[in-house]
C-alpha cells in the first residue's frame, strides 16, 4: 500500500477543480474498485455533494451488510477519495 500511496499523491487534483460525478468514479473505478474486488466486493459512487462537500458511496458484493463496511468507508475509500479531490470533506456510506 506504500506504493500505492505515492501513486495517489503524485495525481492530486487542484482545488479549483470542480468535481463531476464521472470524475469520482474513474477514480473510484481505477484505483479503488481493484482493492475491494480483492475481497469480492464492489461501490457505487451515488453523488456528491457539493454544498457540504460529502460523496456519497454505497458499497456492495462482499460488502453488502458486512460489519467491516465503515471500516472500509474509512480506511480504503475515503483517503484515497480525499488525495484526488482535496476539496471533499468526507465520505458517507449509504444503503
Amino acid at each position: 500500500t506504500q506504493g500505492m500511496a505515492m501513486n495517489m499523491n503524485s495525481t492530486k487534483t487542484s482545488q479549483k477543480t470542480t468535481i463531476g460525478r464521472n470524475q469520482l468514479v474513474q477514480v473510484a473505478e481505477k484505483r479503488i474498485a481493484p482493492l475491494l474486488s480483492m475481497d469480492g466486493g464492489n461501490l457505487e459512487v451515488v453523488r456528491f455533494s457539493k454544498k457540504d462537500g460529502t460523496v456519497y458511496i454505497r458499497l456492495g458484493g462482499a460488502y453488502r451488510g458486512s460489519a467491516c463496511r465503515e471500516t472500509v468507508q474509512k480506511y480504503v475509500v475515503e483517503p484515497v477519495i480525499k488525495a484526488h479531490f482535496p476539496q471533499v470533506l468526507g465520505v458517507e456510506l449509504i444503503d
